[in-house]
């Protein structure tokens, strides 16, 4: 701590976001915002220490500081830095985290696309790339999608977001499990 994110011109460059001083603008906010965010963890934060999980509340960022700024001793910032919080950073350096690739996820054009390999790629790099189950009820949760009742309207809801993945080669196949009164839906890499 802290952390060096670069400027906001090269955050709008690696987003993809025009160069402009409203997407400028548009960043600095959202960092701002996620300063302000709170996490409300119930028994899904690992805590490296006690080696359990726990039910916890924190932030992502203790503080932000924008190029320009000073320091407490004296120290002009050059790019935006972060101060991660506490709880947050000592995940990071437990090695409880799960990554995913920034380039792959960008690259996704569907945002259900987008949310199903947020989701799913930390759980394939926990399996060692074996096959991943999730009920649709789960998945539609998690990507905050409409829900489904109708196995055929399921499929069509995520037709576009399955070709995607499969053809960017992050899944080999995807298949649906008809349980009835529940839909479970096979990812294999």
């Amino acid at each position: 701590n802290p952390v060096d994110i670069g400027s906001l011109r090269s955050i709008a460059e690696m987003t993809g976001y025009g160069i402009s001083g409203h997407s400028i603008k548009l960043i600095k906010e959202s960092i701002l915002r996620l300063r302000s965010l709170s996490i409300i963890s119930e028994m899904t934060y690992f805590d490296a220490d006690r080696r359990r999980f726990l039910t916890d509340a924190f932030g992502i960022f203790d503080r932000v500081i924008f190029a320009g700024e000073v320091l407490d001793d004296g120290q002009r910032v050059r790019s935006t830095m972060v101060w991660l919080n506490s709880v947050y950073l000592k995940n990071i350096n437990s090695g409880y985290l799960s990554l995913i690739s920034f380039e792959t996820y960008i690259s996704l054009r569907s945002y259900t696309a987008r949310g199903i390999y947020r989701v799913l790629t930390p759980i394939m790099n926990a399996t060692n790339r074996l096959p991943v189950r999730i009920t649709y009820k789960k998945l539609a949760e998690k990507l905050q999608i409409e829900e489904e009742e109708q196995l055929y309207r399921i499929r069509q809801q995520l037709k576009n977001a399955h070709s995607e993945l499969i053809r960017k080669g992050i899944f080999r196949k995807i298949h649906f499990l008809d349980k009835g009164n529940r839909c479970i839906i096979v990812y294999e890499p």
